[in-house]
């Protein structure tokens, strides 16, 4: 069996060893990432913030861009480590080394007289795994690498008599990059390597129906890559690489001055996905293969607290998953999460924590996964 690049927008994760007397790993084609929130302040509120936060929440709603009202950016580095229970207790142990540190998301926007611009960098799946167990011929060892990224132009404006209103389009490239390097006894078996780009489209809407209570509505188009690269010896390969479409809603109200409460619906259409030829897991269906029979959908809710005169934001916040049944779902069955900020007049520092806990095998606590998100930002 060979290693899979994996037909969504995210990357790999083991699934078993078909075989006792089989090396090569099989690579299922349900994705992984298992650490997928890009700044701080979505960790700290597992998304309840996705469809009415600011600049950072534009990934899923380019309408949050419209809410910039002079120059205003963030960037963040995220760190994750996962932990798999199931393995523990496997026949044959696998050595697992999966952790994670890289920029997760960048942003900037200025606002002009009718305009909102800016440019938006997100990578919201990423591995970096080495497998080790010991076979009959020796040590299995396998690197495997992968990333998506989005390179976005960013576009918002307030519409309405009196401005209430905000829409926001993000557009641009989203590019997918797979690699495998596998060794048996210290003797290759192979290595793979593909990649692609493909566009990308974002559209979003903001509504501030009261001076306190605002709404969001958001939606990722999917992106059919086409991906090529070599294949454990063959060379010139191709295939094609289908990521979810996404939507979400979402309201923010403000209690007073100093609270604020997060609530969104997350709409993930992984039935949508999909992968063909090299890129495919499997040979069924002509090649293709989906993901999961539905969509997956997930409610977050969140609050926010600033305290010490204005100086520091705390945040709470927790996501469930609300479909039944997934043995290997890509967003989690549960999250909770908390965070801060820090804020210096015109800049500020974010950190957030998010614990996930993932359905691996029917059970919640087959896999969990604590990510920590550092932020720097400023508003002028």
């Amino acid at each position: 069996m060979r290693f899979v690049l994996l037909p969504v927008a995210v990357v790999l994760v083991v699934a078993c060893v078909s075989q006792a007397d089989e090396a090569r790993l099989a690579m299922g084609d349900i994705p992984r990432t298992y650490n997928h929130y890009l700044n701080a302040q979505e960790a700290a509120l597992c998304r309840a913030n996705a469809a009415t936060g600011g600049i950072e929440a534009y990934f899923l709603n380019p309408g949050c861009v419209a809410t910039v009202t002079g120059v205003s950016g963030q960037a963040t580095v995220r760190f994750g480590a996962t932990s798999r229970s199931y393995l523990a207790d496997a026949p044959d142990t696998y050595g697992v080394d999966e952790s994670e540190f890289l920029v997760s998301q960048a942003v900037a926007a200025k606002t002009t007289d009718s305009w909102t611009l800016g440019f938006g960098y997100s990578s919201p799946a990423y591995r970096n795994l080495v497998l080790q167990r010991g076979m009959p011929g020796g040590l299995y060892r396998g690197e495997f690498s992968g990333s998506l990224r989005f390179f976005e132009v960013l576009f918002g404006s307030r519409i309405g008599t009196n401005g209430q209103g905000g829409i926001g389009i993000a557009a641009g490239l989203v590019g997918i990059g797979e690699s495998a390097d596998e060794t048996l006894g210290g003797s290759s078996l192979g290595q793979a390597s593909l990649d692609g780009t493909a566009a990308s489209i974002a559209i979003g809407f903001v509504f501030d129906s009261t001076d306190d209570l605002t709404f969001g509505l958001g939606y990722r188009f999917g992106s059919k890559i086409d991906v090529s690269g070599e294949w454990y010896g063959e060379d010139d390969v191709t295939g094609t690489s289908e990521t979810q479409p996404t939507a979400v809603g979402g309201l923010s109200y403000r209690l007073g001055t100093n609270y604020t409460l997060y609530a969104s619906y997350i709409h993930e259409g992984w039935n949508k996905a999909r992968a063909s030829d090299k890129a495919a897991a499997y040979p069924d269906d002509g090649g293709k293969r989906n993901e999961f029979g539905d969509a997956i959908r997930t409610i977050a809710l969140g609050a926010a607290g600033v305290v010490w005169d204005g100086r520091l934001t705390l945040r709470i916040g927790a996501s469930k998953q609300l479909e039944d049944g997934l043995s290997q779902a890509i967003v989690p069955d549960y999250a909770l999460g908390g965070g801060l900020t820090v804020h210096f007049v015109q800049y500020f520092v974010d950190a957030g924590f998010v614990r996930e806990q993932f359905e691996v095998h029917g059970g919640s606590d087959d896999a969990s996964t604590l990510g920590l998100c550092a932020s720097v930002g400023y508003e002028f």
